[in-house]
């Protein structure tokens, strides 16, 4: 079935229709670039087309408007629709009859009206202010004008008479979407199942029936001010696992365009989920991290992931939220959530699943020289870890040390990571 719109052309109503699905391109920081082909009957001449069934939030500076042998003159967007507080401030200086829920009536010229309060002047010049919610009816004045959907009204002249399809462009806010995984953890935790959804949520105040979607990767500047936000910081998406992929790719500048494979219908206020990918037997590692320096006892324990070919993977992973739960018995247990990437093909994602029970560690100073100026010049540090469970586990200890330093002779084999690392990887 197809969604139908109304024109008024020259004065006469005549039908426009939108002659198939939009074409959807949506960032995932509250922006989309919409497209729709919309038939319409032309007359030859100067004539006015209204198209409604559009965004609340569509920005009227980005609209393009295409035909053949047209020229536009004027545009208007009109989405102040009509609404019980919208109607009586438009009756302002106009003649209305309230009826009170006792049955009191009262008639006159409407003076004002703010938050709920009614001025009203009767006929002999007296003023009444009522209260909107002790009221049972208002009897108003018919306005014109009233819309109830936004409106796009065009001012344009053609060149030719007849039926012809007209391109519609622009961007509207209210569209984003972003990447969710749940990852199920075998029982030693060794490997994992994953499966990933883009999640679409349509809040700009149209539906969008059949749409054909596609998603934007890369970084996109918006110059400011805009209401439709500063900047759109983009994840790259992926393809998703069986017969045929749910997304195929293509460059676009320096990102990446994923254009879903078959339609998909947006409700306003509505959330929708399309599968990603998904994945089985993907390698996964755990590890356990005691950095002590600030006096905790607290050990991380992080999972990586590596994103490659031979992991069962291999895709580009865009940021989102990652629920990993683990297999118990027959169970699945959740033991940690994370936001993680976005992860390029052959690089590792590592999500922090909180602090193990079982294990661990205390950091102790034995012993600190320092030279005249108050700084430290020696530092002998102790650390002690202990594994209460009833399965082995092995814990990266971490210190820092800033400006330049070295490592003295050590019970445990301490190497520097980084320009201000040094850690041991301990057994227990």
């Amino acid at each position: 079935m197809r969604r139908r719109f109304w024109a008024t052309l020259a004065g006469l109503g005549l039908a426009v229709s939108l002659a198939a699905g939009p074409r959807l391109t949506v960032y995932n920081a509250d922006l989309a670039v919409v497209r729709e082909t919309r038939h319409v009957d032309l007359q030859l001449g100067r004539q006015t087309l209204s198209l409604s069934g559009l965004p609340a939030r569509l920005d009227p500076g980005s609209v393009r408007l295409e035909g053949r042998d047209l020229r536009v003159l004027r545009q208007d967007f009109d989405a102040d629709l009509a609404s019980p507080d919208r109607v009586l401030a438009r009756c302002i200086d106009q003649p209305l009859k309230a009826v009170g829920k006792g049955g009191q009536v009262y008639a006159g010229r409407l003076l004002s009206y703010q938050d709920g309060q009614l001025l009203l002047q009767g006929p002999n010049g007296s003023l009444r202010m009522l209260n909107r919610a002790e009221l049972a009816s208002l009897d108003l004045p018919g306005l014109p004008g009233l819309l109830a959907q936004p409106t796009l009204t065009w001012d344009l002249e053609a060149g030719q008479a007849g039926p012809q399809n007209l391109e519609l462009l622009y961007m509207t806010g209210g569209l984003s979407w972003r990447a969710d995984y749940v990852a199920v953890l075998d029982k030693d935790g060794g490997a994992l199942d994953m499966n990933g959804w883009v999640s679409l949520d349509n809040q700009s105040g149209a539906t969008f029936k059949d749409a054909q979607l596609k998603l934007v990767a890369g970084d996109v500047h918006l110059a400011a001010p805009r209401a439709l936000g500063m900047r759109v910081a983009l994840a790259a998406t992926a393809a998703a696992p069986g017969p045929g992929p749910a997304f195929a790719e293509s460059g676009l500048g320096d990102g990446h365009l994923y254009t879903l494979a078959y339609p998909v219908t947006l409700g306003q206020a509505q959330q929708v989920q399309v599968p990603l990918l998904g994945a089985s037997a993907v390698p996964a590692v755990k590890v356990h991290t005691y950095d002590g320096e600030g006096g905790g006892k607290a050990v991380q324990v992080t999972l990586e992931i590596k994103d490659d070919k031979a992991s069962g993977l291999g895709l580009p992973l865009p940021a989102g939220r990652w629920r990993v739960f683990q297999a118990v018995g027959s169970s699945r247990e959740m033991v940690g959530e994370d936001q993680g990437g976005p992860v390029a093909p052959g690089e590792a994602l590592t999500l922090a699943l909180g602090d193990a029970f079982d294990v661990v560690g205390q950091r102790t100073v034995l012993q600190e020289r320092m030279d005249a100026q108050g700084r430290v010049i020696r530092r002998g540090v102790k650390v002690e870890l202990r594994n209460r469970s009833d399965h082995a586990v092995t814990v990266l200890a971490r210190e820092h040390a800033f400006g330049p330093w070295d490592l003295d002779a050590s019970d445990q084999a301490w190497t520097r990571v980084d320009a201000t690392t040094f850690g041991a990887e301990l057994a227990l």
